[in-house]
């Protein structure tokens, strides 16, 4: 995809703003038709490659997945879902530096949505009511909101949930792997703040926190294969972790397409408005590819027939937007089920944080600023 540059990029943004113009009037022309007692609200957020540009759904540039619109007055016995996906606007941020030092976005990301939450709360949605969740780093966030107060709302509905980072960053041994300093980053996130994210929910004892939750995982993730995460396939307690499509499943992962050649950007001082040039491989795989058996392309290979056509799209960014993956949800009820179930089910559970914010419990090195959330 060429970058967007100039003028072309200048008017993407006008029309970025002017969109989040047109949800603003929205938000107030629909205040009067909500009925808070009888309805069902869903807070869906966008994944943080939205970070760097505007983090936000907005009407005709980038709407949310198909299967979210479908939830939209969807109803779950007498009571109608109403879905909301809040525009958290550019939100700034960065994984930690080589110190360790610096604000997480999706740390910044979660203290948007509770804000999000705390407002439809004001209107008068029972916790039990609300439900939260997102694609992505969206999804991380939501579950870190979950862990930090599990009586805010009631629970998270979440896709191809980043919150382990990159596979190429965790896969990278750091020896004949390319360097610089992003790589420098990369071990800083994985040596120390994935671990405390890890210890956070629970993962690294391999108990991890029953969060009432339902996952989605697809194969050849980039971010993340099923196999490797922390919380099992199918159901454990309260969280289910599901694999899309079911019928590709068989315990192991799928067979991944090795990246593609990668570029970087040279010089632009704008963050989406960039210039791209070719540069050859180095010496040594890419971190996580090749021979330790890594990929980042997230693309599948050796689909069976009736398959092909979702095993060449990006796993991470595209399947969940498709036709398939809408039609798999709604067929079989995964998410109207979950969440009938999770309101019969409510715990009524005191509204009531261990933190003063999501990433609270984040602890960072002597001599560094106190991060901003």
């Amino acid at each position: 995809m060429k970058p967007i540059q100039g003028k072309a990029c200048i008017g993407l943004r006008l029309a970025a703003a002017m969109a989040v113009l047109l949800a603003l009037f929205t938000e107030t022309a629909i205040a009067d038709t909500r009925d808070p007692q009888n309805e069902i609200l869903f807070i869906f957020n966008h994944g943080s490659s939205a970070a760097e540009y505007f983090d936000c759904y907005l009407p005709l540039i980038q709407p949310p997945p198909g299967w979210v619109r479908k939830m939209a007055g969807s109803r779950v016995g007498h009571m109608k879902i109403r879905v909301e996906t809040p525009c958290t606007g550019w939100v700034s941020g960065n994984f930690p530096t080589r110190r360790g030092c610096g604000a997480l976005t999706v740390c910044r990301r979660a203290n948007r949505i509770v804000k999000a939450i705390r407002k439809a709360r004001e209107r008068g949605y029972p916790a039990k009511h609300i439900f939260v969740g997102g694609h992505s780093a969206g999804g991380w966030a939501s579950l870190l909101i979950k862990k930090w107060n599990p009586g805010l709302f009631n629970g998270v509905i979440a896709t191809a949930t980043a919150f382990l980072g990159k596979r190429r960053s965790r896969l990278c041994s750091n020896k004949g792997c390319q360097r610089g300093s992003r790589n420098q980053i990369d071990r800083y996130w994985k040596s120390k703040m994935r671990k405390k994210h890890n210890i956070r929910l629970g993962l690294d004892a391999g108990k991890p926190a029953q969060l009432r939750a339902l996952i989605t995982a697809f194969q050849c993730d980039p971010f993340g294969w099923p196999d490797e995460y922390p919380f099992p396939v199918g159901s454990s307690g309260s969280t289910n972790l599901g694999v899309f499509p079911p019928q590709l499943w068989n315990g192991k992962n799928a067979p991944c397409a090795r990246s593609q050649p990668r570029k970087h950007a040279n010089g632009c001082k704008t963050r989406r408005c960039v210039s791209f040039k070719d540069i050859p491989e180095k010496k040594g795989p890419l971190c996580g590819s090749g021979k330790e058996g890594g990929s980042f392309y997230g693309q599948m290979l050796n689909c069976p027939k009736g398959f092909e056509k979702l095993c060449k799209l990006n796993q991470h960014t595209q399947v969940h937007n498709s036709t398939e993956f809408e039609d798999y949800l709604f067929t079989e009820r995964k998410v109207l089920d979950f969440i009938k179930t999770s309101i019969r089910h409510w715990p009524g559970t005191i509204d009531r944080a261990d933190y003063e914010s999501p990433c609270g419990f984040i602890t960072y090195p002597e001599g560094c600023p106190a991060p901003v959330y």
